[in-house]
């Protein structure tokens, strides 16, 4: 983005965050009319859904890789048969796929990657 660019940009937000409103999008094309207008209803969503400390607060879902890269990390620290890096292990068990894969959400496809990490972590632990 060029200095300019982000000059605007910064305005602009400013401008969201001040009035609640977006600026009303001043453009050659209707396509930059339409990208600039929903670039501004986005960031005045983030910014009406943003903390006054500055974060935001919503639900995390993991999926089975935070799991296995959770026993990864356990193991590097010689902690790979505590109690809690076992229930990992288990809940990486009852994620499972029917085909015996792992996918990166619920009920999705089996992925090479999540389904290597589980894999290996559940080694780790014992399971495997």
């Amino acid at each position: 983005m060029k200095p300019s660019q982000q000059d605007r940009l910064g305005a602009s937000l400013h401008t969201v965050r001040g009035t609640g409103a977006p600026p009303p999008p001043a453009s050659k094309s209707p396509v930059e009319s339409s990208a600039r207008t929903s670039i501004f209803d986005a960031c005045h969503r983030l910014l009406t859904e943003q903390h006054r400390d500055g974060y935001w607060c919503g639900e995390l879902q993991g999926d089975s890789m935070l799991a296995s890269e959770y026993i990864l990390l356990n193991a590097f620290l010689q902690r790979e048969h505590t109690q809690v890096a076992q229930k990992a292990a288990c809940y990486l068990l009852q994620e499972q796929n029917a085909n015996g894969g792992w996918s990166t959400y619920p009920g999705g496809g089996v992925d090479v990657d999540a389904s290597v990490k589980a894999y290996f972590a559940l080694k780790l632990t014992g399971h495997a």
